[in-house]
């Protein structure tokens, strides 16, 4: 199975669409670059945010999520899952962060290939997952095209 992990600040959008567009958190332009992603690899997507779980619920209540899940159903796309919570990771290792969950989400399910969207280095390189970060630009776009070329290329090398 090919995994997309991802974020949503500095990825589906940027601190340029956030000033710009008042109260909207998912920026279009970066959801199609997503959906260009999943076309290409078939590649399944799993939240990584820290209010992931929002968009699991039934029914989904959460602003913010209601409008991810609106905009990604705009281009065809679904979470198929997030990482696990804080309190599944608690214990389990010698610490507790995002790169923790998704070394378990990858250790629990049989993922072949896998990148991590995110802006930020949550010290991937501490559980071997550096290689799988593509840093995003959080500033002016977030998750752009020529990432997502680079993420098609990753994984179906």
């Amino acid at each position: 199975m090919k995994v997309i992990f991802f974020d949503i600040d500095g990825v589906l959008n940027s601190n340029k669409f956030i000033c710009n567009n008042p109260g909207e958190t998912v920026d279009r332009k970066n959801v199609k670059n997503l959906a260009d992603v999943v076309k290409a690899t078939d590649a399944k997507l799993v939240a990584i945010f820290n209010w992931r779980k929002e968009v699991m619920k039934d029914p989904v209540c959460d602003e913010r999520a209601q409008e991810l899940i609106l905009k990604l159903k705009e281009e065809g796309l679904v979470i198929s899952d997030v990482t696990p919570p804080q309190e599944h990771i608690s214990g389990k290792y010698e610490d507790y962060g995002r790169c923790f969950e998704v070394k378990d989400y990858v250790d629990q399910h049989d993922v072949d290939r896998l990148v991590i969207l995110d802006d930020m280095d949550s010290d991937w390189d501490r559980v071997g997952l550096a290689d799988y970060w593509i840093n995003t630009e959080n500033t002016v776009k977030g998750f752009s095209e020529s990432d997502a070329r680079e993420v098609i290329n990753i994984l179906n090398s």
